[in-house]
């Protein structure tokens, strides 16, 4: 029997609303880490990791409501202790919530998006395309042109 694809839906919390909108897209298992109320300790942390051992996909949904950076820190430190059959995906949003990007803000995230295509993973621009990819992606993992320009010394 097949394994059905189950993507983690990881990223910008503080009020974000990405969640409530992808969720209705997807065709595929997914685990919202947003479901957890009260305090964030030990057990919620081994829930999250199980969760996220378990998934095909992890997604990083990252907002200008981004309070912090541990969501842009995992989508890169993530792509080096996957398994086999996982996949990073990347998507920032330029707007969220009535805030925007500042333009130095741009820049890093342009070379956090490089450092996970380049690493295998899949950067997308929108819930829309996030919803598409993960409802029509075979799980396999994706390696970007970027990548092997950067594997060969190019990037």
């Amino acid at each position: 029997m097949k394994k059905k694809k189950r993507v983690f839906l990881g990223g910008t919390c503080n009020g974000s609303t990405w969640r409530d909108k992808l969720i209705p897209m997807l065709k595929i298992d997914y685990f919202n880490p947003m479901i957890h109320t009260g305090s964030w300790g030990e057990r919620e942390q081994r829930i999250e990791r199980m969760e996220k051992d378990s998934s095909n996909f992890l997604l990083y949904v990252i907002t200008p409501l981004q309070g912090g950076f541990t969501s842009f820190v995992e989508s890169v430190e993530m792509n080096w202790y996957l398994e086999k059959h996982q996949i990073i995906v990347l998507c920032v949003l330029e707007k969220d919530g009535g805030r925007r990007w500042t333009n130095h803000q741009r820049k890093s995230i342009e070379y956090v998006k490089r450092i996970v295509e380049n690493n295998g993973g899949v950067v997308l621009n929108n819930l829309d395309e996030v919803a598409k990819y993960l409802n029509t992606s075979d799980g396999k993992p994706y390696k970007s042109p970027g990548y092997y320009a950067a594997e060969y010394g190019v990037f």
